[in-house]
């Protein structure tokens, strides 16, 4: 009797919440999954919408990450098929199961609302300053909300990004310079006292540890000579990648 009786409330409950088949928001993000500490890198927000809703409408998106570890939002824009959509943004930190945490928050409305047949694309590029850390591994979430008030429908999606920030000390001298580039083209060539490094060495983000990735440091924090000249080695032989 008590199941019966739980298992109308939880009809009766469905029956009354707003029917969001009417309404579709996928939400995908992308940024560089290791970058170097104290530089500016890119998150990519993208947001595929479609409703047969009318009327007003809020999308709101939220940005969080960890609270008072050095990231910063330098600039942000958002597309509408390749158009720029006007967006109010408000910042705050909030206390999410006792780790402090940085909110931010864009707020946008669309006039001309996409057909379930004819999804568009909202993209938001926020711009970001990395923490200056030796090597750290963040968490960075992104949550969509899509609401009318009026019929009171509304859906929400989320995704998050592990994102790994190291400042290429990977010999751990206490300091980023060409000694750490030669450090780990000796590594990749596996040669003896160099078997371990201190700091993240996919510099270039491609996914694996090469003598590209000691090329890119050279470049990164090497003299000025190297700087200068550094630039024409586009290839390196693949017994070394």
């Amino acid at each position: 009797m008590r199941s019966i009786f739980f298992t109308l409330i939880i009809i009766f409950t469905l029956l009354l919440m707003p029917v969001n088949a009417g309404i579709v928001m996928n939400i995908s993000a992308d940024i560089p999954r290791v970058i170097m500490s104290g530089t500016q890198t890119q998150l990519l927000v993208n947001l595929t919408l479609g409703t047969n809703e009318t009327g007003d409408n809020l999308l709101i998106t939220d940005i969080v990450y960890d609270a008072n570890v050095g990231w910063n939002t330098s600039s942000y824009l958002i597309l509408t098929n390749c158009t720029i959509t006007p967006v109010n943004i408000s910042d705050n930190d909030l206390n999410v199961s006792g780790i402090l945490k940085h909110r931010i928050t864009y707020i946008t409305s669309l006039s001309a609302l996409p057909s379930l047949t004819g999804l568009e694309s909202l993209v938001l590029k926020v711009n970001l300053t990395t923490p200056n850390v030796r090597n750290s591994t963040y968490t960075i979430d992104v949550i969509s909300m899509w609401s009318f008030p009026a019929s009171k429908a509304l859906v929400i999606n989320c995704t998050s990004l592990n994102v790994t920030v190291s400042n290429g000390d990977i010999n751990r001298d206490g300091k980023v310079s060409l000694k750490d580039a030669i450090y780990l083209a000796k590594h990749v060539m596996g040669l003896s006292g160099y078997e371990k490094i201190y700091a993240h060495g996919d510099t270039n983000y491609d996914g694996k540890i090469s003598l590209k990735d000691a090329i890119y440091l050279a470049k990164h924090d090497g003299s000025e000579w190297l700087r200068k000249n550094l630039w024409m080695i586009k290839e390196v032989p693949s017994i070394w990648e």
